[in-house]
């Protein structure tokens, strides 16, 4: 039966089986310009002729310890060798391409949702967490996708390049967590902008040592994954109803590294098969990005329903101001028109009041000086050289006043100064005044007159 032998190494080897040379991966150099290898595209096929005892032997170079690493020891290790059937292998193999293909699906979509979330913020600026979650996605893309080519590469001397990569990738992830956290439901600045800064700690420790950054960034997820995990269990006793929306991501998270740190520390089996363990690993990386997205849709929907209910409002106000607006016009009309009404019978008044004015003006001084003063408001004093004047005055006044009486006096009295007016009128006379009984006329003024 045949067996597929796969090797993992971080060097150079020759493999033996009874003694007889049947593989290499890269090339051992005694001379120092060995050239190392990771694994080969291809697996090696070996089978067993006897079934005595035989002997696997492996010659090993090992990388340079400049470029070895204790992140990358605990990843990777020196030396992995596996002996399984040909058909246990290729069915693990097709296992694991199918978790691949699902891997890069999944980081497409987080691409896309990261393009998505990163126009709702340049769209909406105010709306932080939109920019945050799309770094979020983008991280774990770009971390799924350096994790990716760093199990593709075949030369050791690259993978610290794809480890930079994943550690930028896996800042950015755990950074972008609790920015969107501490955004939706923070309430302590200070916590909030120590959790944000921390990042460059964490690169100015990996510009130092890769192991003390790697390290810095594990405490950084941890401290990030519990921080998030109070804040939102806050929010839930808060009662804020979006909180339990994001809170059911984070806390699948939660009990799912929990779950591993006790089946680690008690040094047991998992009920999770190896293939099992990566598809929950998978759900486990996707639940609290679904249940962001189902809180920004709750939002939105919310913010959608909102909107309408506000504009189902104005429209009412509005009709609602329209009609006031209508009454309010209907109103002013009225008033208007009453008005306007009330102005045509108070000009009529007076105008009716201002012909006695001018009747009474003209009554008692020159119709010239009247026109004057009612023109200029006052009127210039003028020099006659000669005119006459006429005094009348009625004998025995008072006494045939208390004889006839005052009514009957004064009637008789109006016709006969009427009369006089006539009699001015009629030669040029001017009336000047009437005191009592008393009539005073003048001639040669206004308009001067030879024959006064």
């Amino acid at each position: 039966q045949p067996l597929n032998l796969d090797i993992r190494q971080l060097g150079a080897s020759e493999i033996y089986l009874n003694g007889k040379k049947i593989e290499h991966l890269g090339v051992i150099s005694e001379k120092g310009n060995s050239e190392f290898k990771i694994r080969k595209t291809s697996p090696t096929f070996v089978s067993f002729s006897t079934t005595e005892n035989n002997v696997l032997a492996v010659r090993l170079k090992t990388v340079p310890k400049k470029f070895d690493s204790n992140f990358i020891q605990f990843t990777m290790g020196t030396l992995s060798i596996s002996l399984k059937s040909t058909t246990e292998y290729l069915q693990d193999k097709g296992k694991l391409d199918k978790i691949v293909s699902y891997a890069i699906f999944l980081s497409g979509i987080f691409l896309a949702l990261g393009f998505i979330h990163l126009l709702l913020f340049l769209f909406y600026k105010k709306a932080l967490y939109n920019l945050y979650f799309s770094l979020y996605n983008f991280s774990i893309s770009w971390t799924s996708y350096s994790i990716q080519k760093a199990f593709e590469v075949e030369d050791p001397f690259v993978i610290p390049k794809y480890q930079f990569w994943a550690f930028l990738g896996l800042l950015g992830f755990a950074f972008s967590l609790t920015s969107f956290v501490n955004e939706l439901f923070g309430k302590r600045k200070i916590r909030k902008w120590f959790t944000m800064s921390f990042p460059i700690i964490a690169l100015a420790g990996y510009w130092f040592s890769t192991d003390l950054g790697m390290r810095l960034l594990m405490f950084y997820i941890i401290f990030v994954g519990i921080e998030s995990l109070i804040v939102i269990i806050k929010a839930i006793l808060r009662k804020e109803k979006s909180a339990y929306i994001v809170g059911c991501g984070i806390l699948f998270l939660f009990v799912y590294i929990v779950f591993q740190l006790i089946v680690s520390w008690l040094n047991v089996d998992s009920y999770l098969s190896g293939y099992n363990k990566n598809y929950v690993s998978l759900a486990v990386l996707i639940s609290f990005p679904i249940s962001i997205s189902a809180y920004l849709a709750w939002q939105f929907a919310s913010t959608n329903i909102s909107l309408k209910k506000q504009l189902d409002e104005v429209n009412r106000l509005s009709e609602v101001n329209l009609q006031q607006e209508q009454e309010k016009q209907q109103i002013l009309q009225n008033q208007n028109e009453t008005l306007e009404r009330q102005v045509n019978e108070r000009t009529s008044e007076l105008q009716i009041e201002k012909q006695k004015s001018e009747k009474l003006l003209r009554n008692i001084l020159p119709e010239e000086v009247a026109e004057e003063l009612k023109e200029k408001g006052s009127s210039e004093a003028k020099y006659y050289e000669e005119v006459s004047v006429l005094f009348t005055d009625f004998v025995s006044f008072t006494q045939n006043s208390e004889k006839m009486g005052a009514e009957k006096m004064l009637k008789e009295l109006n016709d006969y100064f009427t009369a006089f007016d006539m009699i001015m009128e009629k030669h040029g006379l001017e009336k000047i005044k009437t005191i009592g009984d008393a009539y005073m006329a003048v001639c040669g003024l206004p308009h001067e007159n030879k024959d006064h």
